[in-house]
């Protein structure tokens, strides 16, 4: 007899990806569908927003410096309407700029500087599941 082994295994991951790149959005995409992960993309703040809104990620990849809502102010809104997506964030950033600290500070979400590895990268996932079902286990 045959079993599908597929019916036990869990979901895969769902990360969205946003960055105002398109070249390295679809790259970390393509990078994350290739190791698993059911990954979804957004070319800005403001898309980034209404896909939240609309379904739930097991993690965020959101670069912090992006015209119109940048990563910080994409945070603070899911702070204030979606907490649970606020603590999936990772943050990403082109370079470790003057004000990149300032933005950073006080929401406890990592951030990664490009070009991170892959190693990098899953690693700072791995933290948030981890954070994230241990939250949801403790949680009555």
């Amino acid at each position: 007899m045959l079993t599908d082994s597929t019916a036990s295994r869990p979901p895969p991951r769902r990360v969205l990806v946003v960055d105002d790149h398109t070249s390295l959005r679809q790259l970390w995409a393509d990078m994350l569908r290739l190791h698993g992960y059911a990954a979804d993309v957004a070319a800005d703040g403001l898309s980034a927003r209404d896909k939240i809104a609309q379904q739930s990620y097991d993690a965020i990849v959101c670069e912090l410096h992006m015209p119109g809502l940048g990563g910080r102010a994409l945070f603070d809104e899911c702070l204030q309407h979606h907490p649970q997506a606020a603590a999936r964030f990772v943050f990403i950033s082109g370079g470790w700029y003057a004000d990149t600290d300032e933005l950073v500070a006080g929401t406890g979400r990592p951030c990664l500087i490009k070009s991170f590895s892959w190693k990098q990268l899953h690693d700072a996932l791995l933290t948030i599941y981890n954070a994230n079902d241990a939250l949801e286990r403790d949680t009555p």
